[in-house]
């Protein structure tokens, strides 16, 4: 079938599109034919076919064209089955979106009036969320260039490693994960990790999740010979159930102020933990990032930052008195660590890869903001940067 050449009207029929259509992405250069034949009508391959059927999907998910172009483009060297996998991990999003949707109307629907202004709000927030869904298609690059400004980071110990250590995680014991996104946390600490122990991996996202079982495949044999069990499972932490068992830790890193009821989480979580079991959950304070976040709005307030609004329904200054509710033994430990930045490019690629619109009003005033954060770093030598965050450790 490889040899096969279709016309444009054959191809269109395949795909569900018209010609016209089929003549408009060749002209904006994202499909074009591989051959013409000796009367002038363009001609296409089986590749041809699995490129009209990527756009075709992606314009159902709502990206714009120049979006889909950039896209093909960076997907030119993917085979079928990995273009296919990305396909659906972000098919997995859109429908996560519409479903987080869905329950933000039906909250507003059953809201009393006084409550009625709040979950309007909350159904346009969530409904504005497309814009973190549509950098999901890149978000393994995006995802990096966050992480890359924490290599400058100046506490003793990184972050993950920081947390595992206060997990005390012992040989027998049974662990559950809320929001295990990609399962860098575990990958990080796998060699730490005693023999014989239950892990279950839980994430809204099967997306995610997908990501999170691909990167424990790595560690298949090691995993076996040290009798570490790990499930995975798609689970909405708003509506935890899981019947039948019961976890001595229970971990929840920085998720908490994406739940709706959080009371009704801690509930649910009290009782699926042993009599001696902890439930451990990480957060954000107040002032995290607090000089960029500063300097970015100082920069161009037009800049959304939806980081702020989103953490402040579960931080490190109001989520000891939530958990209070329910665990009568609360403790918080906050770690050190700060950052001192003196690569221009890193800065600038993490303002970049804020969901909303930094991307495309950092893209038109790129030179502006490098000069600007160039100027700070030769007068102070690093521009400093305040991390606050810690973790919440609770008992029954």
């Amino acid at each position: 079938m490889e040899d096969k050449l279709f016309t444009a009207g054959e191809i269109a029929d395949l795909s569900g599109v018209s010609v016209r259509t089929i003549r408009y992405y060749d002209k904006r250069k994202i499909l074009k034919p591989i051959h013409y034949s000796e009367n002038g009508y363009r001609l296409y391959n089986q590749k041809s076919v699995e490129t009209l059927q990527k756009i075709v999907m992606l314009k159902y998910v709502g990206f714009s064209l120049e979006q889909i172009e950039s896209m093909i483009r960076e997907d030119k060297d993917l085979d079928l089955k990995k273009s296919l996998a990305a396909q659906k991990a972000l098919l997995y999003e859109k429908r996560d979106h519409m479903e987080r949707i869905i329950r933000a109307v039906e909250k507003a629907e059953n809201a009393s009036e006084q409550d009625a202004w709040e979950c309007l709000v909350n159904v346009i927030q969530v409904s504005t969320e497309k814009e973190k869904l549509e950098k999901q298609y890149h978000n393994d690059e995006n995802l990096q260039k966050r992480i890359n400004i924490h290599n400058y980071s100046t506490a003793k110990i990184p972050w993950m490693d920081w947390i595992y250590e206060r997990l005390n995680i012992e040989s027998g014991m049974k662990v559950l994960e809320l929001g295990c996104g990609n399962g860098l946390f575990w990958k990080e600490n796998i060699e730490q990790l005693p023999d014989n122990i239950e892990i279950l991996l839980t994430d809204y996202s099967e997306g995610m999740l997908e990501k999170a079982r691909k990167t424990m495949e790595c560690y298949g044999e090691t995993l076996k010979k040290r009798n570490i069990q790990i499930r995975f499972m798609q689970m909405d932490a708003n509506d935890l159930q899981i019947k039948g068992e019961k976890f001595d830790l229970i971990i929840a890193n920085h998720m908490l102020y994406h739940i709706d009821n959080r009371e009704e989480l801690f509930r649910n979580i009290r009782n699926i933990l042993t009599e001696t079991g902890r439930f451990c959950c990480s957060t954000v304070g107040i002032t995290h990032m607090q000089e960029l976040n500063n300097f970015i709005v100082k920069f161009d307030r037009s800049i959304e930052m939806p980081f702020q609004w989103i953490t402040n329904k579960f931080r490190l200054e109001n989520g000891k008195e939530q958990l209070e509710t329910v665990f009568s033994n609360v403790e918080l430990e906050i770690q050190d660590n700060d950052l001192r930045v003196d690569n221009v490019d890193v800065i600038y690629s993490y303002a970049y890869s804020y969901p909303g619109n930094a991307a495309d009003i950092l893209k038109k005033r790129e030179k502006e903001f490098k000069k600007a954060i160039a100027k700070i770093i030769k007068d102070k030598g690093t521009m400093y940067i305040h991390k606050s965050q810690g973790i919440f450790m609770c008992k029954l």
